[in-house]
């Protein structure tokens, strides 16, 4: 999966929206939150992604947008990239606890290893 980027800049009262890799790829929409997806759905008919493709985007701030708004876009792209690192992590953590499990170790062991508590560790096992 490809991160797609996205330069966001604003006209009246609309918020506009333009892919970096896909040109053809643009929309608007009157708040931030319809913005998002709107874009997503743009980015899949431009790429010819599958209706149900998921797709990572990354924000950037057009010249005309506010100190505010830059900070708050970068924030908001932060706040997905630690997202994505928690999903991971959650996904490794069971992994390992798993792995562990079955090579014959103890919850007590597994849970010292991986940083749980026993009782998470039998539940997630």
């Amino acid at each position: 999966m490809s991160t797609y980027t996205v330069t966001v800049t604003r006209e009246a009262d609309a918020w506009l929206a333009q892919c970096d890799q896909e040109p053809t790829a643009h929309t608007w929409a009157p708040t931030l939150v319809a913005l998002r997806h709107a874009i997503i759905d743009a980015i899949i008919l431009a790429a010819d992604l599958p209706d149900d493709a998921v797709v990572d985007m990354r924000l950037t701030a057009g010249d005309d947008l506010g100190d505010d708004v830059v900070r708050a876009i970068e924030l908001g792209n932060r706040r997905a990239d630690l997202h994505a690192a928690q999903v991971a992590l959650r996904e490794d953590t069971l992994a390992s606890v798993r792995d562990l499990l079955d090579a014959g170790y103890s919850v007590r062991d597994v849970a010292g290893a991986v940083g749980l508590s026993p009782g998470r560790v039998t539940q997630i096992a």
